[in-house]
């Protein structure tokens, strides 16, 4: 959120939503809202507890309930038409306003190619799937209302109890398949260390994902907002350097610089 905020443009307000579970602290609340005080020309944040909601469905040590909460983003901001939906461990670097008019060509979501094998969904009957990540994801909500997702979401989770892979991500794919597609690379680029990492990703989807040198090369040197999926900045290894040290500089402007500090030893 503060490098969001940081990076908006001259004229730009982001309304930023927070999907929390049950037992997030008041604490925790103060502490992310210290953003809005302190970026108010450009940030308002606003809080949405989602009680029990996907308690039961399929989790895992790394994957928790709170991960199905982007689900249900078009229920809960009913009068929002198109949203950016960002994990925790991502950060910005350019202002993103340009994404509200990015054309999305009747699909539902937009993300960053995964880099799981494109038949990963052929246990669902799947074959030659767009399989994205789901760390970073524009979505048409109004699409998804008027297609009653929420129904084939719900269908989707009584089918494949207990045999869901990748959670909320597995979802995504299955459900809107043939409505997904991939965003311009430098939104959602992912931290690799040398641009060869970046290459073999592509070189794995081809022929499902076409993008020419130029921009993979501009994607890897100047990323409007990176996904921290190879490595997380606290754990230094495996990082760009450059977006590394970056990710520490947003990191002691906020509430949880020494925090940080104290996990990362």
């Amino acid at each position: 959120m503060t490098s969001l905020a940081i990076n908006a443009g001259k004229n730009i307000f982001y309304n930023i939503y927070v999907l929390i579970s049950p037992d997030f602290t008041e604490e925790n609340k103060q502490i992310l809202m210290s953003v809005e005080k302190k970026y108010y020309e450009h940030c308002k944040i606003f809080f949405i507890n989602m009680g029990d909601k996907y308690k039961g469905l399929d989790i895992s040590k790394r994957i928790p309930t709170a991960s199905y909460y982007r689900l249900d983003l078009h229920n809960l901001l009913p009068d929002v038409d198109r949203i950016l939906y960002m994990d925790g461990d991502t950060a910005v670097f350019q202002d993103l306003s340009d994404l509200i008019t990015l054309n999305m060509k009747g699909n539902y979501i937009l993300g960053f190619q995964d880099s799981s094998k494109h038949n990963i969904l052929e246990y669902y009957n799947i074959k030659n799937a767009t399989v994205l990540c789901a760390g970073v994801l524009l979505m048409d909500l109004a699409a998804l209302r008027k297609n009653n997702i929420t129904e084939k979401f719900n269908e989707f989770f009584n089918k494949y109890k207990g045999k869901i892979y990748q959670h909320d991500q597995t979802t995504i794919n299955v459900v809107c398949q043939g409505k997904l597609s991939t965003l311009p690379l430098k939104y959602g680029m992912w931290n690799y260390k040398f641009l060869r990492e970046f290459d073999e990703h592509y070189h794995y989807q081809f022929p499902f994902v076409t993008y020419n040198t130029k921009e993979m090369i501009l994607a890897y040197e100047q990323p409007a907002l990176l996904h921290y999926v190879k490595a997380k900045p606290y754990h230094k290894r495996e990082n760009n350097k450059y977006y590394y040290y970056k990710w520490w500089d947003y990191a002691k402007t906020t509430g949880y610089y020494k925090e940080v500090c104290k996990y990362a030893k």
